[in-house]
This record gives structure tokens, sequence and C-alpha cells, in this order.
């Protein structure tokens, strides 16, 4: 059985340039939750007990600000991955906040394609977060 399948691409214009984002996949979200753990799970904090499909777009772009505001470089970080210059962080947190709200929003539309969408999501971005977490204290204990 062949795997057939392309990453839906959403461009986000702004005066002065434009940046195109697709949906974040598995390596994505484990280098992720790799480099900010406590970043991921203070994210699934703010969703867990949420209904998804109560989400408006405004309480969606409110917790992107917030995100933003909270954690500049992770929030670039899913960015400059979602635009395939993963090295480019730096590059992403320089575009204008509206632009990085706007990609962030493209990016967790395009992210969840199956059933259970967002909440499905976050469940395995916990379940991930446990584990890199476990296995840092495993390795530090071992360090020891």
């Amino acid at each position: 059985m062949a795997i057939n399948h392309t990453l839906k691409i959403e461009t986000i214009s702004f005066d002065g340039g434009s940046v195109e984002v697709h949906g974040l996949t598995t390596p994505h979200i484990m280098a992720f939750v790799s480099a900010y753990t406590n970043e991921a799970r203070a994210i699934y904090d703010k969703f867990t007990g949420r209904d998804a499909k109560l989400l408006t777009d405004a309480t969606v772009e409110g917790m992107a600000l917030e995100f933003i505001s909270k954690f500049p470089a992770a929030m670039a970080m899913i960015i400059a991955m979602a635009a395939d210059e993963p090295e480019n962080v730096e590059g992403a947190q320089n575009l204008p906040i509206d632009v990085q709200v706007a990609a962030l929003e493209a990016i967790g539309r395009l992210s969840f394609a199956m059933s259970g969408g967002f909440e499905n999501f976050m469940r395995t971005v916990t379940r991930l977060a446990q584990n890199a977490d476990g296995l840092a204290k495993a390795t530090k204990k071992r360090q020891t």
C-alpha cells in the first residue's frame, strides 16, 4: 500500500512579504516537545477541560497571543518548522506579531486532519511531554 499524501500549505501575506506554512508532523512535534517540554505542558494545561468544538476564532487568537508573549522562542520554533526553515527561528520570531498569530492559527488548522483534531493532538503532546520528562529524569539519575 502506498502512502499518498501532500502537506497542504497556507500562505500568510503581509506588507513586506509572505510566509508559507504547513501542518506539523510527528518529527516536528517530537522536536518541539524535546526542546520545550515545560512550554508544551503549559499549552496543554491551557486547553485541558476545554471543548475544542467551542473554541472560537477570538479564543484561539487570544491564546496564540498569550503563547507568543509567554513563549516567544517556542512559538517561533513552531513557525520555523512549519515553514520548512527549522534553523530560522530568529526570522520567525522577527515576523510582525499579527503575522505570527495568523501563522500559528494556520499551522493549527493544517496540523489536525484526523477526527478528534486538536483534542487528540493535545493528548499526544501530553504523552510525549511526560515521556520526555521521564527520559530526562532517568538520564539525569544515570549521570549522577
